[in-house]
This record gives structure tokens, C-alpha cells and sequence, in this order.
């Protein structure tokens, strides 16, 4: 008899979740952390998104570096992450 093996895959829980998710699960005891993943994974892949249209604005090669720079300042540490 052959058994049908687990798919596992790892999650990297955000930090902010980590408090919230423990306590609805506390008050939920018919769940578990993979039941409660994999039930939004589920909602959230039958969930029709649409797209907004976004606005664009034409920027000056300036501007536009100012605008670069700025977002490398304030998302370092998840460029960190990456490298």
C-alpha cells in the first residue's frame, strides 16, 4: 500500500501577524495555524482583484532620481533582506 506523501511548505510569517493570528487562534480552537493559511490562500485565489488604472505623472530626470533615491532609503532593510 503505497501512502500519499505531504506537500509542505514553509511560511515566513510577518511579524506584525504573529500577536493577532495567536490570538484567533486561541479564541478558535477548531483550527490551527495551516487549517487558517491555507482557508485565506483559498479566499484569496477565488477572489476576483481588479486593477485599478493609476494615475501617471511625467517626472524630470531629477525629480526622478530624488524620487529613487528616496524609496532606497526607506525600503533598505527589505533590499537587505534580498541580497
Amino acid at each position: 500500500m503505497k501512502l500519499k506523501s505531504r506537500n509542505t511548505t514553509s511560511y515566513q510569517q510577518d511579524q506584525d501577524l504573529i500577536d493577532p493570528m495567536s490570538e484567533w487562534l486561541s479564541k478558535n480552537p477548531g483550527f490551527n495555524k495551516s487549517r487558517l493559511i491555507n482557508m485565506a490562500v483559498r479566499h484569496f485565489i477565488t477572489t476576483e482583484h481588479k486593477l485599478v488604472p493609476v494615475e501617471t505623472v511625467t517626472a524630470s530626470d531629477k525629480q526622478a532620481s530624488e524620487i529613487a533615491k528616496k524609496m532606497m532609503k526607506k525600503h533598505a532593510h527589505m533590499l537587505e533582506k534580498l541580497k
